[in-house]
């Protein structure tokens, strides 16, 4: 396996650290882009810590579900658009995400 240069990983681990400390966007901002990251990686140990994140940020389970829903959706329709297979329209509300 290919090993990244100390200078290259530590350069890279600065990023990290500086991306996930930046005060920029409120906690309640980064917990959710954290949650949907997490969620999109497909990461059990990312998604269980980022929901705690999230829940210790204020961030009500119907959030979470959203997120979880919006992130589900995204990648079935990319799968599926590749493939010529889904068509999306518009909905008015669905009952289940109140």
């Amino acid at each position: 396996m290919l090993k990244m240069p100390e200078t290259t990983q530590n350069q890279y681990q600065h990023f990290i650290n500086e991306a996930l400390t930046s005060t920029t966007l409120p906690l309640r901002e980064q917990a959710l882009i954290q949650l949907t990251l997490a969620i999109a990686s497909h990461n059990m140990e990312e998604v269980r810590q980022a929901v705690l994140r999230a829940k210790n940020e204020g961030i009500t389970t119907a959030e979470i579900e959203q997120v979880t829903a919006l992130v589900v959706a995204q990648h079935t329709r990319r799968v599926l658009g590749e493939y010529g297979q889904l068509q999306v329209t518009e909905v008015a509300e669905s009952s289940c995400c109140r």
